[in-house]
């Protein structure tokens, strides 16, 4: 039987082990943490946990560990984790791993940006590894990830583009659903009613993309009938500032994860 355990016992922790314990029903969830809530979370929700209250015990009985701690405080978990060997995780927005492996030279990382629908199957997350990381271990941590949804190997470099678009966009994605909302009540839709149209709206979107491998250009073409109503909508949508409001909401995140990273 496997251990993944988990330093850190935040949402996000939640999420990753709740899509592993779905799927990998045979894999015991460690965790750690200084909230006794949060562990009784995870022993209430879990078949097989263990709790950790030593980085010694952590260390050799884990088989991967899953560093989700929040940036500022990774310096202390990395130090508390000395010289180990095993397969570490770090989901840490802005560390790099230039950072990880300055703290811990001979480890074997993966770095990993998820999101927020990792909690419905529906993670889009970027990932990357270090040069110590073996082929089978890639396929393994690739594995664990795909319990929660997608993930895609890409450079470290890019990881806090990643954070831009997808680490934080559920929440501007979100934003933006929530404006509609208030457009459709302002328009006499229902509260309630104007919220199922929004989300099947933008799930129905998404998912027709994404299943007939759609351009999104050609999806515009196709709702867009000439002198139609999606065309005067348009008019305003893209005569607007949208593309810069949007690069801008990315850039500031990008910006603000590359801060992150230079906190120890």
């Amino acid at each position: 039987m496997k251990t993944v355990t988990f330093i850190g016992a935040g949402n996000m922790a939640f999420a990753m082990a709740n899509a592993i314990n779905n799927e990998m029903r045979d894999t015991q969830i460690g965790i750690k943490d200084i909230s006794e809530e949060r562990i009784t979370l995870f022993k209430n929700s879990f078949k097989l946990v263990k709790e950790f209250t030593t980085y010694k015990e952590l260390i050799e009985i884990s088989d991967i560990i899953v560093i989700a701690v929040k940036p500022q405080v990774i310096d202390a978990v990395l130090t508390e984790l000395g010289s180990c060997n095993k397969v570490m995780i770090s989901i840490a927005a802005g560390k790099t791993m230039d950072y990880l492996k300055s703290r811990i030279p001979n480890g074997r990382f993966a770095r990993v940006m998820p999101n927020t629908p990792s909690l419905v199957g529906q993670m889009a997350a970027g990932v990357s590894f270090s040069e110590e990381i073996n082929s089978d271990e890639r396929i393994q941590i690739l594995n664990l990830l795909s319990c929660s949804g997608l993930a895609i190997e890409v450079e470290d470099s890019d990881m806090d583009a990643v954070t831009g678009v997808s680490g934080s966009g559920p929440a501007f994605a979100a934003r933006i659903m929530e404006k509609f909302i208030k457009a459709g009540v302002n328009a006499g839709l229902a509260p309630e009613v104007a919220r199922d149209l929004t989300l099947h709206t933008f799930l129905g979107t998404a998912k027709l993309l994404l299943d007939k491998e759609m351009d999104i250009e050609e999806l515009i073409k196709m709702v867009s009938s000439p002198g139609g109503t999606t065309i005067a909508g348009r008019g305003v949508l893209e005569n607007s500032d949208l593309e810069k409001i949007v690069d801008d909401t990315v850039q500031a995140t990008i910006l603000r994860s590359k801060e992150l990273g230079s906190l120890c």
